[in-house]
């Protein structure tokens, strides 16, 4: 037997405890945050807290700001922090929350990601399984078959079963038993039960969380300084301010007994605070590189945004994309009265025969305004929409015109034309009055 030493290279992500301390900070939205402090304040009676707005608990009053539903993200996210994981696999997975469709699909092949976070693709895969054991059922699927599968499984059904369910659903949908029970062998009772069960399964896995969300308070300003740039700045006042008191670990140091308490005490007031200042200025570089990088958007033109990942992001902040993952994490900026999460600025390239292209957002609005510009009665087809963003130098998928289309709720061309039929059709109102426009 040979006792030869072996060198090995292995990933993993070394944190010590102020900086593990500071990216939970980073990643918390202004909510969570408050209720740490509060938590810290109660226990540490060298933390001073200045809670916005005069009197009343800052946890209230950041509750009374930024009341919303919980977003997908931030409900898989709470659900990987307790998930028994190691760290880099746990960071990927959190990584790969910011690639979720609104329908709660992965659409990011894993070799991508794989190349992009420099890691293992088994890695990849792990974060992947990680995502699919979150709540809604379905949720991190590569494709609707994927989510199907997913949640016939967590109904008790076998992975094998549900596999070959899934991939007969068109003899189910006519339901050819007879088809159905040459290619599975499966007795009746049985093909009937995964019919039964089929029905009740959703096709977009996050649906529940398509709520619109209230008002949120945001965590930047993005302001213009008059002179073709912006002030970007920290909302003040949102949160509460917190400081060392002082006078109170003065008199603690004069106290021989309490030495040890107040040392220990202090060490844990500093580390919040320094948690804190983190945070606020990883969110202020992070803002004004995104600021540089999609300039248009900021001066005025909101039909545009250029592709812009969490990578790249990542790269000209000279930081680790779990870092920007973690600042984007249910935070918000502040432009021109409107509210944006951060993660609205960051999107892929649409793909292209060059392999890139304008982003996502951009050519959504592009498709928006055609179909605004259509005539009523010969709505264009997605098709034609192909087509015509040809020409604008916009080559994809007649697939992807139909899934942004969908982004955006905009009906087929069909239901469109069949809609400004009715409209013409419908009889004028009682008494002969006619609505009139403004």
């Amino acid at each position: 037997m040979s006792l030869k030493p072996k060198l090995s290279q292995s990933q993993r992500l070394a944190l010590t405890p102020a900086l593990r301390q500071s990216l939970n900070i980073l990643a918390m939205p202004l909510t969570d945050l408050t209720a740490v402090i509060e938590a810290e304040a109660a226990e540490n009676p060298f933390l001073q807290v200045d809670h916005p707005g005069g009197d009343g608990r800052a946890y209230d009053y950041a509750l009374a700001t930024s009341e919303a539903p919980t977003t997908l993200a931030d409900s898989v996210r709470q659900q990987i922090a307790v998930m028994s994981l190691p760290d880099l696999v746990r960071d990927v997975a959190l990584y790969l929350v910011g690639d979720l469709t609104d329908d709660g699909f992965l659409e990011t092949a894993t070799e991508e990601v794989a190349a992009d976070l420099r890691v293992a693709p088994d890695v990849i895969d792990q974060a992947i399984a990680a995502l699919q054991e979150c709540e809604p059922v379905g949720i991190g699927a590569r494709n609707l078959t994927e989510g199907l599968t997913l949640q016939l499984i967590a109904k008790g059904i076998t992975r094998a079963d549900a596999t070959d369910a899934t991939r007969h659903l068109d003899l189910f949908a006519t339901r050819d038993w007879a088809k159905l029970q040459k290619a599975t062998s499966w007795p009746s009772d049985k093909m009937h039960k995964l019919a039964e069960l089929i029905g009740t399964l959703s096709p977009f896995p996050a649906e529940r969380f398509g709520e619109t969300a209230q008002p949120i308070t945001p965590d930047v300003l993005v302001e213009p300084d008059g002179q073709d740039g912006h002030h970007v700045m920290l909302a003040r006042g949102v949160a509460p301010s917190v400081t060392l008191d002082r006078t109170l670990l003065a008199a603690a140091k004069g106290d021989a007994a309490a030495q040890e308490y107040s040392k220990e005490r202090q060490a844990r007031a500093d580390a919040l605070i320094n948690a804190i200042e983190f945070r606020g200025r990883t969110l202020l570089r992070l803002v004004q590189a995104i600021v540089v990088h999609q300039h248009r958007f900021f001066s005025g033109d909101f039909d545009h945004l250029t592709p812009l990942t969490q990578v790249e992001l990542a790269a000209t902040l000279e930081v680790h994309p779990t870092t920007v993952c973690r600042a984007i994490a249910g935070k918000y900026v502040q432009v021109n009265g409107a509210v944006y999460p951060v993660s609205f600025f960051l999107s892929r390239a649409t793909k292209s025969k060059a392999d890139t292209g304008p982003s996502a957002y951009t050519v959504q609005q592009l498709i928006r305004r055609m179909i605004v510009a259509e005539p009523p009665s010969a709505p264009l087809s997605d098709d034609a929409i192909v087509k015509k963003l040809k020409t604008d130098g916009v080559d994809i998928a007649r697939r992807t015109v139909a899934k942004y289309r969908g982004c955006m709720n905009i009906p087929s061309s069909f239901e469109r034309r069949r809609n400004a039929a009715l409209q013409r059709t419908r009889p004028a109102p009682p008494g002969g009055v006619r609505s009139v426009k403004r």
